[in-house]
């Protein structure tokens, strides 16, 4: 990146840039007449700015706040810890009065780390960087430190505990192996032979070195639906070194917790009970299924599926509970008759375990009606069974 981008960036976060900001979310409805206004007084180049930030803090919503104040990147928001799931995390770090948020991005994780603490933040990016330290500014009368350079191992000396998110886009992909995120592998076992007291996000499906499995915890969080990350714990920050743990995350931060061990066997019933149950995406990415089978007194529908099925709903927010109404062949004809019998217009599919393109089963079934079903497919057996439900919890 040149000067004059980091230029350009540096006006966008100014006083200068925000009534242009405060002008285009106001007139964003008239794309052509607002880029036509915006192109008679800034160049090129900063009317881009304007207009993508305005569209950048209206996706941003979603996961903050307070995102109509906040500055973004597209990597950067797509990246970024939503802010429940980073004061969830955050909490996790109530005995450490110094942190430093390493790889910290447009500032996610850090916003919710420094309230109560000393915080300090490490980017590689120039511009992410400045975009963190803006939005830190923004929000709070304290001031944030970014530094905008690579990380090192001493910047994890001095403090009480550290925060990690490693880049995992590789060469325009993304990877799951830590070995090729950066940094890597290598270099978090140096950070962490200088200071123990460290968290690393990953994503959910990333596999974790097996040195790390006896000392750390390693934790999957969902919220709204979603395994939104997995983070290992070291140190005094792990409560239950050695163990997996799957947490859900309510739209108001409240959480609940499980458990295991991971991949243990769940017994098929010989009969699908009144109520199919869906274990919590958490649940699923960390393979503790099997974990909550056994502990609810649950069997699995199918070996090949993570459907569970029980006599009555589970009051756990770690479960979804689906109240049995048909149960049938996976037909697309006897189905679509029978959504047609039942008047049923808003229907949610949903499968486990099958090879089935949900976009156009729905075209085929060509739903019509004024109730709600939810249409659940999934192996029993040798075959493919459709089950007719409502949520029960």
């Amino acid at each position: 990146m040149n000067s004059s981008d980091l230029d350009d960036y540096r006006w966008l976060v100014s006083d200068e840039a925000a009534k242009w900001l405060h002008h285009a979310a106001e007139q964003q409805n008239n794309l052509v007449s607002l880029t036509s206004q915006l192109r008679r007084q800034l160049s090129a180049r900063r009317t881009h700015l304007i207009l993508d930030q305005v569209q950048l803090r209206r996706r941003g919503r979603v996961k903050f706040k307070a995102a109509d104040q906040m500055f973004f990147t597209r990597k950067g928001l797509q990246q970024a810890t939503g802010q429940t799931v980073a004061e969830y995390k955050a909490a996790r770090f109530d005995s450490a009065i110094s942190v430093v948020d390493l790889c910290c991005g447009i500032g996610g994780d850090l916003l919710a780390l420094r309230e109560g603490r000393s915080v300090q933040g490490v980017e590689r990016c120039a511009v992410t960087a400045l975009l963190a330290a803006a939005n830190c500014c923004r929000l709070s009368s304290e001031r944030t430190k970014v530094l905008g350079r690579d990380l090192l191992v001493s910047d994890v000396a001095d403090v009480q505990a550290w925060h990690l998110d490693p880049d995992r886009r590789v060469k325009g992909g993304r990877t799951v192996q830590i070995q090729l995120q950066q940094p890597n592998d290598d270099m978090i076992s140096k950070l962490l032979e200088r200071n123990r007291n460290g968290a690393v996000k990953l994503a959910p499906a990333s596999v974790v070195p097996d040195a790390w499995l006896e000392q750390a915890q390693i934790e999957w969080i969902s919220h709204a639906r979603e395994c939104k990350q997995s983070v290992v714990w070291f140190g005094e920050l792990a409560d239950k070194p050695g163990r997996r743990s799957a947490t859900h995350l309510t739209p108001d931060g409240k959480a609940e917790h499980f458990h295991g061990l991971c991949d243990l066997p769940v017994p098929v019933a010989p009969d699908v009970a009144r109520f199919v149950v869906e274990p919590d995406p958490a649940i699923l990415a960390a393979r503790l299924n099997g974990a909550l089978a056994a502990a609810m007194n649950l069997q699995a529908i199918s070996s090949a599926a993570a459907y569970l099925t029980a006599d009555s709903p589970l009051q756990s927010r770690l479960t979804t509970s689906f109240e049995i109404q048909e149960m049938l062949p996976f037909e697309v004809k006897r189905i679509r008759r029978l959504l047609r019998e039942r008047q049923i217009g808003h229907l949610e599919l949903k499968k486990r375990g099958v090879r089935i393109d949900l976009i156009h089963l729905r075209k085929q079934l060509s739903c019509q009606g004024e109730h709600a079903g939810t249409l659940l497919l999934m192996p029993r057996g040798r075959g493919t069974i459709a089950v007719l439900a409502r949520r029960a919890s």
